[in-house]
Order: structure tokens, then sequence, then C-alpha cells
């Protein structure tokens, strides 16, 4: 925990998403200028696990937290003029089952369904996937992805942000130390 604080604090970062937090249960713990809000396994397990690490500055700003599983969890954070909604993904692995992948991802839309149509939504996380750079899928993806094909997941991901109207950031930017 204190690596991990030391770091974000290095960066300056006031808000973080983890995954594989590892912790049991749901709940909050404070650490240093920090609070961790956390969702985990409800088994007991130290196993998978989601969380946010909240800067005591933007504390005040937090609307809520909603731990829904052991990988996916919301943070509801209040602006000026509108709401930000950032969900907390960790999908499970590209040679996972096919029906845990699904519910992964049903339960995905639910939740996103479910926020508020006007607050900023933010989807974050390690969403275990390959994203291409295949031209079809243009308006979503962009060129700057360090693969060219996608996997199973990368196209579950990208199918997910077709019909959410959304995009996969992280590929319109060169990755920093790749190039």
């Amino acid at each position: 925990m204190k690596i991990v604080t030391d770091q974000i604090q290095k960066y300056k970062l006031p808000v973080v998403a983890l995954q594989e937090v590892r912790w049991p249960g749901s709940g909050s713990v404070k650490s240093e200028n920090y609070t961790i809000f956390y969702s985990g396994s409800t088994d007991g397990r130290h196993e998978r696990g989601v969380g946010s690490m909240v800067n005591d500055i933007v504390l005040p700003h937090v609307k809520g937290f909603t731990p829904v599983s052991d990988r996916l969890c919301v943070l509801k954070l209040e602006e000026n003029f509108w709401d930000i909604i950032v969900v907390n993904c960790y999908a499970p692995t590209e040679e996972g089952n096919n029906d845990i992948k699904n519910e992964f991802y049903e339960e995905l839309e639910r939740i996103y369904d479910i926020q508020p149509r006007n607050c900023m939504k933010i989807l974050v996380g390690d969403f275990n996937a390959q994203i291409g750079r295949e031209p079809l899928y243009r308006s979503i993806i962009g060129i700057e992805s360090l693969h060219l094909i996608s996997n199973n997941n990368g196209m579950r991901v990208i199918n997910f942000a077709s019909s959410k109207d959304l995009v996969v950031s992280s590929t319109f930017f060169p990755e920093k130390g790749y190039f």
C-alpha cells in the first residue's frame, strides 16, 4: 500500500482506479492522504477486486461509491455542472470461461445503463483485451494500438463501445516508451 500511495503522490494523481485489489468484501480504508474504496469477493477469497484511491482534496466531491462485484465498482463524483461516473472494470481474461465473460458484460451494461443520462460516464480498468487497428472500427478505435488484430475480448470491448456510442480512447494516443 505504501509503494502504491508513494507513486500516486509522486504523479499528483487525484483519483486512481485499481484492479486486483484482492481484498474480500467491500468498504473504504484511509491511507495517508487517500481513501481507498474497494469492492472484492463475497466468499472471503483474496482474488480479483477493484477499487478507487481518492485524494483527500477530491474526497468532498465523492457523492457515492457502489461496490458491484469483485470485477465492477462505481465511483460518483460531484462537479460544478454535472456529475462524473467512473465505472472501474476488471474483465475476465481471454482464456476465461465464456459464460463468465457474458455475465461480466451483461452486468457492465446494466450498471452503465442505470446511470443518469446527464452525467459524464467514464469506463476505466483492465479489460484484458487486445484492441487491434481494424479499419472497419475506425470510429471506435484509433490507429495507435499496439496490436494489429483484436482478440475475442477486444471485440467484446469494441462491440460494447459501439452499442453505447463510446470510443476506446487508449487506442488514440501512442504509448510512452514504445516509440
